[in-house]
């Protein structure tokens, strides 16, 4: 037989007998042989033999199951459909006697969260460490492809996760996996090299107790769980939000969210708090901590542009997560509760006749939601002083310094509060003027009330 049909039957198997052999090598094979030598909890030997080079890609969903790789079980929860398909679903679990991971290193829920957290970034930077993140590529159609190791990649924040699960059994990591093909054939070798050499190899390296920096975790655990503690105290001490002395809190850049450092910039400024809102919070592990606490109520934010102001409020608005040791805002915490609300940029609405306007400016709601709601507001003021006689704090950033104005915020809303009375006097005064035919050239605001009351009086 010559062309195309010897060439499917050559790679493939020719006749319905011939699919249903198992055959062992590497060089080529059935899918049939996938299901026959794919038992419940089978052995590494058994992946080995089960991904042969030159079977269709779709053949490797007869992975799927549960499998054992010398003290690893390994769960194959769902595999792609094609090489260019999202990533196939691994679990990896290791018993607690072999983990052997300390019981007060998580037996509460925020330690559990922590040590979690630590574990997944140990397991990427092993996949990291060993090239595995990086997918063979290049080639064209016929070249290799896939082969790499994913796992959920954190940010600075400490989040619950279900990349990674302890408990008093079993240590269970979760990642993707892209397994490997040569166009769409199953590339049978580094298939179980990936499975049974290259994963195994990762997750001991992340997995076990004895493998990890045990003052590192610890050290990470702790602060997590002071932060946490730092967030649950707030409202004990009548406060909304606390930032800690010596706080880092500009970054790298709009999309590095990494702290930066005084390599990269000389006139870093760390935060330091002004000393009639700075307070002092003892802490489970780290003992005594003193920063600026920001009472509940509302708080401005002013000052000149690009000295800080909208760094604050942005380290204020992810307060409300714990960071990793290093960031530099992982004392910077935020009630729970608090959301951040932003106006939508370059909306103008005029010509709108007030009885048709359904929208209430904030400024007439800001105090009933103290009064009324016990919801506290802070808030970036740029050229606006409207807001100041409705604050009950106001913080001005200079230079990064953050310094506590309320009482000269105060003085010039009084001054412009009586600024815009006399200018509405005026405006009255100079109506009932025209409507009594009196013609008035004077400046002074009082021989001008002596005249329209002398007016109303007759």
């Amino acid at each position: 037989m010559s062309g195309r049909g010897a060439y499917y039957k050559a790679l493939y198997g020719g006749g319905r007998s011939k699919r249903r052999q198992n055959d062992d090598s590497f060089g080529g094979g059935s899918r049939q042989a996938f299901t026959e030598v794919n038992p419940t909890a089978a052995t590494a030997f058994a992946i080995q033999q089960a991904v042969h080079r030159g079977k269709p890609y779709p053949a490797y969903k007869d992975l799927m199951g549960e499998w054992q790789l010398e003290e690893f079980q390994l769960f194959i929860d769902k595999v792609q459909s094609d090489p260019f398909a999202p990533p196939s679903r691994f679990r990896l679990r290791l018993p607690q006697s072999h983990a052997q991971f300390p019981k007060n290193l998580f037996e509460s829920e925020i330690r559990n969260i922590a040590l979690c957290d630590f574990l997944t970034r140990a397991f990427h930077h092993a996949i990291q460490k060993s090239g595995m993140d990086q997918a063979a590529e290049g080639g064209g159609w016929h070249g290799s492809k896939g082969g790499d190791i994913r796992i959920d990649q954190p940010s600075q924040h400490v989040l619950r996760r279900t990349s990674m699960i302890v408990t008093e059994d079993a240590v269970e990591a979760r990642c993707n996996v892209s397994l490997p093909a040569r166009g769409r054939s199953i590339e049978g070798r580094r298939a179980a090299q990936l499975l049974c050499e290259r994963l195994p190899a990762v997750a001991r390296a992340a997995m076990y107790f004895s493998r990890q920096r045990a003052k590192d975790l610890e050290a990470h655990i702790q602060s997590v769980e002071d932060q946490e503690y730092l967030r649950a105290s707030l409202a004990k001490y009548g406060l909304v939000a606390f930032v800690i002395n010596g706080a880092c809190l500009p970054r790298r850049s709009g999309v590095d969210d990494r702290p930066l450092t005084h390599h990269q910039d000389d006139h870093l400024v760390l935060f330091q708090s002004p000393p009639s809102l700075e307070v002092q919070i003892g802490l489970p592990n780290r003992g005594q901590v003193r920063g600026m606490g920001i009472p509940a109520g509302i708080t401005l934010i002013v000052g000149g542009g690009f000295h800080g102001k909208s760094t604050l409020l942005e380290a204020l608005q992810w307060g409300v997560y714990n960071k990793i040791p290093g960031d530099g805002r992982e004392f910077v915490v935020t009630d729970p509760g608090a959301v951040k609300i932003r106006a939508e940029d370059g909306r103008a609405v005029t010509s709108v006749a007030k009885e048709k306007e359904p929208i209430t400016p904030f400024i007439f709601k800001i105090r009933p939601l103290v009064n009324q709601y016990r919801i506290s507001t802070i808030m970036v003021v740029g050229g606006s002083g409207d807001f100041f006689e409705v604050a009950d704090n106001v913080i001005m950033m200079d230079s990064y310094q953050a310094y506590c104005v309320t009482e000269k915020a105060k003085e010039i809303s009084a001054t412009l509060k009586t600024s815009m009375e006399m200018q509405k006097a005026r405006a009255t005064v100079g109506l009932i003027c025209s409507a009594n035919g009196i013609k008035l050239a004077d400046d002074d605001p009082f021989k001008l009330y002596a005249v329209v009351l002398s007016c109303w009086m007759e």
